[in-house]
């Protein structure tokens, strides 16, 4: 619940944060992955969309795992 405190809630402050930091080094890997690519170079690339693929599940499950 909205009204619930940090102590009480069933993640902690420290791992909340430490989610935030997650998703935000998934966003920098995948601007670096596709630094100077267009979406055809991309899509061509199987390793690069299969990396930021990774990166979209990792800011996602990081995401459900903030309160």
């Amino acid at each position: 619940s909205a009204n619930m405190s940090w102590e009480s809630a069933s993640v902690s402050r420290k791992d909340w944060q430490g989610r935030i930091g997650d998703i935000l080094d998934a966003i920098v890997e995948i601007k670096a992955f596709t630094e100077g690519m267009d979406l055809s170079n991309f899509k061509a690339d199987a390793k690069t969309v299969r990396a930021v693929e990774l990166d979209l599940i990792i800011i996602g499950e990081a995401a459900n795992q903030i309160p």
